[in-house]
């Protein structure tokens, strides 16, 4: 059976479900990145795990409790500045809190522009 794939767009009012076309979860998270934005999530689950409310018909959700996979996209992190170990919040990255150390540009690539103490 062929895994399937969900991203939930979570707004301030209505959430939104979109099915992902993926062939498995890192591919997903891919396809998906440039549509999503913070606080969104991603999902691997079967199609009944997307729901709807029945007073509001626009309004679908992701029961996280019927998926394999699930995460959240979370952009920020507290950093570490190279050599002097100077702690600061770095707000260009994103990261899938299922992968709280695996870190991404705007565009999805690995990020890889951290802050470095400026030499004398």
């Amino acid at each position: 059976m062929k895994k399937r794939y969900y991203r939930e767009s979570v707004g301030e009012c209505v959430s939104q479900v979109y099915e992902i076309d993926a062939d498995n979860w890192e591919n997903a998270k891919k396809e998906a990145f440039e549509n999503m934005d913070e606080g969104d999530c991603i999902a691997e689950c079967p199609s009944s795990a997307i729901q709807q409310n029945e007073s509001y018909p626009d309004y679908s959700y992701i029961n996280k409790d019927e998926c394999t996979e699930y995460a959240m996209l979370c952009k920020g992190t507290w950093a570490t500045r190279q050599p002097s170990g100077k702690e600061y919040w770095e707000s260009r990255v994103w990261y899938f809190d299922d992968e709280p150390e695996l870190f991404f540009n705007g565009n999805g690539e690995e990020f890889n522009n951290w802050e470095h103490d400026e030499e004398d």
